[in-house]
């Protein structure tokens, strides 16, 4: 056997650039924090400047039609829309006729003066956020720039916009114009119109800029607006003022040009030179791309994107653009700074030794270089001390047997007067390894890990000696270094884990013996030394390298248990286990002709009478239900079982009905049983039994009803017969349930980063858990929380204002009381103790990881708070952890503190785990689909568990819903992923059947009364089929709803549509409501609002359905991406957004059939809440009380995924308590 190692990530993965270092002043804690900012461009060619100076000296006229919103013009305003000319507008002929008239002198614009409107109302900088109404706590916002000029602060003479990108920024430049407020989420839509809202802005005087940003790259695409930052927020660029169009139009078709090549080239990685220019469509366009100036701008555009994607390098046309000599221009009059900064900077370049490099270049905020290659030496060194320990080793008479076990086996052997014994554990010589992969991986390891001798040898602990063929051998359970983990670099550099691998080695391979030592749960690591000569080590976990799960070692109870079973491995927990779990997998017959035979397979049992699920025969890669039959009769000798089957009730899942339908099937068709009662919905004495029954477990059904040839026939008690074994065994395990609440009381959860509450929902729906505390800092969802759970102490504050004065109290200091943002005090019998809880779990914010956020940031401070939440576990100790985020967490990566500036992929991924394992908790990674648990939405979610050693570890939730699973996430091998959670239980068993079907839209809102946004014919006139279509709606019950006004639909709670027709609406509509609250949407435009009525009333259709004159005067295009989505009635919804707004990028949140966006109360029930869950809000304004709902569902965890994630809990905590006491957890033996 090789240990199964990992290779470093691929040199091809994007890269983010370094952040720059801007002033951030004290008064402002907003700006001081990090922000939600793209990366910063450092440099860029003085021939750019010298291009931006000439084509400054174009000149313009108005620049759009007046009534319209006027963005800055841009290429996609100068070369695309070969139809848009209108009134007043600047014709592409001009500007194209001035470029080329372009005076090449270098020399600048005419110095032109910015001049106040002293008869203006200038709003200062600071109160901007309250004016806005932005959310405190959330990072730098992002706003939105109009009218603006940009101008030197001393003298206010204005400037060339590309001076800031080649300048020293602090203090020198400001910007003036209207501000208005634009959501971080939506920062990048490219489809925001004239007409949203109402707001009209405010005028500010002066805007100290300190950086510039264009063309920021993320996620693969380049976002095409223009960003200045202040010390306050961040600013899109969006409508020049007209004195300074002069010099923001120049800029803008240069900033078009590079825009237009660098999406091209990742829209279509094969597009070659002469297709993009085939793709202007013009002679004149082209002639414009190909001229210096553009051509200057655009390769140093390109190359900034090259240097953070090499991938696109490959594409021909940039391939082209980068072999071709760079255009030769003329110098400017006053050359940049840029350079001779750059070169300082190098100069200041700090070296270091490898061991001080190790040492202090986590502190070091300044560049480094490591000097020396002290950890080469080492290797080389270790290398031929192996080599020569080998060459001694292959003659025998070095080497005796020492004492015996028995016959075959021995318990020592001597060598070179060394004694080795049963249990020590050896370092040996790697050897070849036939796996490609992995052989790669193992030559690459070294990148990961300081420690030389790791990187050399391999460990081993003896498990027996032997004798094969004349060769003295030895049998061993395998460990591997943590760099050879998920772990990689972030690893302690002297831990081990054990590897559920084994194998029978050559006593000749021995190095030598090491000193590793076994960690007790009672011990806590050492500080790591990374010292690269080290050779004691530790461990105390196992290392499952395909889960990547890092858990407890058996206890002695479990090594005798496998002993027992398999004397043949009784001397090898490893082999057992293996011998084991290959027994699991065949089918075996059990039982007696006396008490009746019965098959097992995968740890399941099968006797005659038990309720099965039954596979359909087709794809396991469709979203269908199983099937539900009966066993009637075991076949021992054929392994094979005969089955009836059951049919489940249109209108109930969940209740049976027996069919004459028989068939005979094998053990492996099955997936598992499920449990029947017979309960009768018309007998008052029973109606009352039957939702206890099915809410008390998912695998519950009922049935009381056959067919027959005339129709259906009532079952009687006397004619229905079960499994009495495993029926009651499965009733002894929930009565487990109720013994321990009884017993012990609900067990206690600690909530941080609540939300709205969709985590807690979900866990109390057993009434198992209990949340006490809950810790959320924004003020509205916390009144949301009280609002609906009462018994929680909810703390409206940062978590680590609670952190830093729950340490400081328990240090004996008397700090400051605790309050939140409106002053409230928090009494200390408000705040947690160590050891108040048993659960810690929470969500945090993912914004900085969120695909859809495009202007993710390496130092944005929420990026650090599953750090925070750590600590919190540290000093809390609670038994078991929960951490649930955005996949997009998984990719973040960050810089390694002390090589080189080196990138570590998958940061998260890897340092959570590795806190986990620290804090002394069992870690373990997994990716789950809300969908699979009941949620009527594709959501996607990372879930990290944690639970104290000599606990057990909670299993990964069964799916129980037919959903597309989540996808295998790609690691660090080319087949190494991490993996979804699956109910097929055989290794490569992914099937996707379920016992329910998947909740659809439909399903989950088809009872809600409707109703339309009207549409406003602002585009398009109202014709009489329009008036008619209208009137037919009206006809059928929906009613027609001004979408100006706010809130859209019905203000007041209006009675049902219908009764429930699914069992998800009846969960909504608990306690029997009879009407519904918070049905109605936001306010829109009457752009919005027109195109969102024109949408086909047809599954996904989106705006690329519209006719062209849709798009007339807007950044829609056909080619861009999707927008006004239509939800698909028979799927899910898209995952939850906290922005529904129609025309966001990205955006399916129209109703199914119905002409507007989904309601509050349609939100909710996507997200799980039910329909009497309470929303608060803090805000005034109706329309920003709506955006606060809708924020809080789309921030929430989903529901049905909590309350999966709560019966794994339950089942692991019952499992520990039913175990007292609990066995000791020792080291291998």
């Amino acid at each position: 056997m090789i240990p199964y190692v990992l290779v470093p990530p691929s040199p091809w993965s994007p890269r983010k650039r370094k952040p720059s270092r801007s002033p951030s002043p004290a008064d402002s804690s907003r700006a001081s924090s990090l922000t939600l900012s793209p990366k910063k461009r450092t440099r860029v060619s003085g021939d750019v400047d010298v291009a931006t100076s000439r084509l400054s000296k174009i000149s313009f006229e108005t620049a759009h039609a007046s009534g319209s919103r006027q963005f800055s013009p841009t290429i996609s305003d100068i070369i695309f829309d070969e139809d848009e000319e209108t009134s007043g507008q600047t014709s592409r002929e001009t500007i194209l006729s001035d470029y080329r008239e372009i005076d090449s002198s270098g020399t600048s614009t005419s110095d032109v003066v910015f001049e106040y409107d002293e008869d203006a109302e200038y709003v200062p900088e600071h109160q901007l956020s309250n004016k806005l109404g932005e959310t405190p706590g959330q990072g730098i916002p992002i706003r939105r720039l109009l009218d603006f000029a940009l101008f030197k602060c001393d003298g206010h003479l204005l400037i060339n916009p590309l001076q800031l990108l080649d300048s020293d920024l602090a203090g020198m430049y400001g910007a003036t114009g209207v501000v208005k407020s634009v959501s971080a989420e939506d920062s990048d839509d490219e489809s925001v119109d004239s007409d949203e809202g109402g707001d009209d802005g405010h005028r500010v005087r002066l805007l100290e800029i300190i950086e510039f940003d264009v063309h920021h790259f993320a996620n693969g695409e380049v976002d095409e607006n223009i960003y200045v930052k202040t010390a306050k927020a961040w600013y899109i660029l969006d409508t020049a003022s007209s004195i300074y169009k002069a010099f923001w139009t120049p800029f803008c078709l240069l900033h078009g040009f590079a825009h237009r090549v660098m999406t091209q080239a990742f829209d279509n990685p094969r597009v070659t030179y002469p297709e993009f220019l085939e793709s202007l469509g013009s002679d004149e366009s082209e002639s414009a791309f190909k001229s210096d100036e553009v051509v200057a701008y655009v390769m140093q555009a390109v190359e900034d994107v090259v240097s953070q994607y090499a991938p696109i390098a490959r594409v021909p046309f940039i391939r082209s653009l980068i072999d071709q000599p760079a255009p030769v221009l003329p110098p400017l009059e006053q050359r940049s700074k840029r350079a001779h900064r750059k070169a300082v900077e190098e100069d200041a370049t700090t070296y270091l030794t490898p061991m001080v490099d190790r040492i202090v270049t986590k502190y070091l905020i300044s560049p480094v270089a490591v000097l020396g290659a002290e950890l080469d030496r080492i290797d080389e060194k270790l290398a031929t001390e192996l080599e020569e320990v080998l060459v001694h080793h292959e003659d025998p008479k070095s080497m005796h047997w020492g004492s015996k076990l028995n016959d075959l086996y021995y318990s020592s052997i001597v060598m070179d007067n060394a004694t080795y014994r049963i249990g020590d554990v050896v370092a040996v010589a790697p050897g070849a390894d036939s796996n490609a992969e992995r052989e790669e991986s193992e030559q690459a390891a070294a990148t990961f890990c300081v420690n030389a001798y790791a990187n050399r040898a391999w460990f081993i602990q003896i498990k027996y000696f032997f004798e094969e063929k004349g060769q003295k051998m030895f049998h061993g359970q395998w460990f591997t270094h943590g760099s050879r983990t998920l772990l990689q670099e972030v690893t302690h550099s002297q831990e081990l884990f054990v590897l559920p691998e084994c194998d029978n080695i050559s006593v000749a391979t021995i190095y030598q013996k090491c000193q590793v030592r076994f960690l007790t749960p009672d011990e806590v690591e050492e500080p790591d030394s990374c010292d690269a000569q080290a050779r004691n080590y530790f461990y105390r976990l196992a290392y499952d390298d395909k889960s990547h799960d890092f858990t407890d070692l058996p206890c002695d109870g479990e090594c005798r248990r496998l002993a027992a079973l398999f004397t043949e491995h009784r001397y090898c927990t490893c082999c057992a286990r293996k011998a084991e779990e290959e027994l699991s997998h065949t089918v075996q017959v059990i039982g007696d002709k006396a008490h009746g035979y019965g098959l097992t397979q995968h740890n399941v049992e099968y006797h005659e009478g038990d309720f099965v699920y039954v596979r359909p025969a087709v794809a396991a890669k469709k979203e269908l239900v199983l099937f539900i039959a009966q066993i009637t009769k075991v076949k021992q000798r054929e392994k094979a079982l005969c089955v009836r089957y059951y049919e489940r009730y249109i209108d109930d899942e969940r209740r049976l009905c027996r069919t004459n339908r028989r068939n005979d099937v094998s053990v492996g068709d099955l997936d598992g049983v499920c449990f029947v009662r017979h309960l009768d919905p018309d007998d008052s004495a029973e109606q009352d039994q039957i939702e206890p029954w099915i809410g008390a477990h998912s695998d519950h059904f009922y049935t009381n009803e056959r067919k027959t040839v005339n129709g259906l026939d009532t079952v009687t008690k006397e004619d229905f017969d079960w499994c009495s074994k495993c029926f009651d065994q499965h009733c002894e395990e929930l009565e487990n349930h109720y013994r321990f609440v009884l017993r012990k009381g609900k067990v206690s959860v600690c909530e941080v980063f609540a939300g709205a509450g969709g985590l807690c929902q979900g866990l109390h729906q057993s009434g198992f858990f209990a949340t006490k505390w809950a810790i959320e800092k924004w003020s509205a969802a916390a009144e949301t929380l009280r609002a609906n759970h009462p018994e929680m102490k909810v703390l409206a504050v940062d978590i680590n204002e609670l952190f830093r004065y729950a340490v400081a109290r328990q240090d004996g200091e008397n700090p400051p009381p605790l309050k939140d943002a409106n002053g409230k005090v928090y009494p200390d019998d408000w705040i947690p103790n160590p050891g108040d809880f048993d659960i810690l779990c929470g969500g945090p914010p993912c914004q900085s990881f969120s695909g859809a956020n495009s202007n993710k940031t390496e130092d944005d401070p929420r990026s650090a708070l599953p750090f925070a939440m750590l600590s919190v576990a540290e000093h809390y100790q609670p038994q078991y952890f929960v951490l649930e985020n955005v996949l997009g967490l998984l990719q973040h990566s960050m810089r390694h503190p002390a090589n080189d500036g080196h990138r570590v992929e998958k940061a998260m991924l890897k340092l959570i785990c590795r806190g986990l394992i620290a804090l002394g908790y069992q870690a373990k990674p997994r990716i789950m689909q809300a969908g699979q648990y009941g949620a009527p939405q594709d959501r996607q979610r990372i879930i990290f568990w944690g639970a104290k050693r000599d606990l057990k570890m909670p299993e990964s939730p069964i799916p129980t819903h037919a959903c597309k699973s989540a996808r295998k996430y790609k690691l660090f091998l080319k087949s190494d992923f991490l993996p979804p959670t699956r109910r097929g239980r055989a290794e490569g068993d992914d099937h996707i059947f379920a016992p329910h079907a998947g909740v659809t839209v439909q399903d989950a809102i088809g009872d809600l009364p409707a109703f339309d946004w009207i549409n406003p014919h602002k585009i398009k006139e109202e014709t009489d089929a329009d008036v008619a279509e209208v009137q037919a709606r009206r006809a059928q019950g929906i009613q027609q709803f001004d979408p100006s006004e706010v809130p859209v639909g019905f203000r007041n709670p209006v009675r049902y549509a219908t009764e429930p027709t699914t069992r998800y609406q009846k969960a909504m509509r608990r306690r029997n409501l009879k009407v519904v609250a918070n049905h109605f949407t936001d306010q829109q435009s009457l752009f919005s609002a027109e195109l969102s009525t024109q949408i086909p009333l047809e599954p996904l259709a989106n705006h690329k359905l519209l006719p062209p004159k849709f798009f007339k005067g807007t950044k829609l295009t056909a080619q861009g991406p999707d927008c006004f989505g239509r939800i698909d009635a028979n799927g899910r919804f898209k995952t939850a957004m906290t922005t529904v707004a129609p025309r966001s990028r990205g955006s399916y949140v129209l109703h199914p059939t119905q002409k507007r966006a989904i309601s509050v109360v349609e939100a909710k029930r996507g997200q799980g809440f039910p329909d009497d869950y309470i929303l608060m809000s803090d805000e005034k304004k109706e329309s920003a009380r709506v955006k606060q709902f809708y924020k809080q569902i789309g921030n929430a965890v989903p529901v049905p995924l909590a309350a999966a994630l709560g019966r794994s809990l339950e089942a692991s905590i019952i499992y520990t308590w039913k175990q007292l006491p609990r066995e000791a957890s020792p080291a291998l033996e």
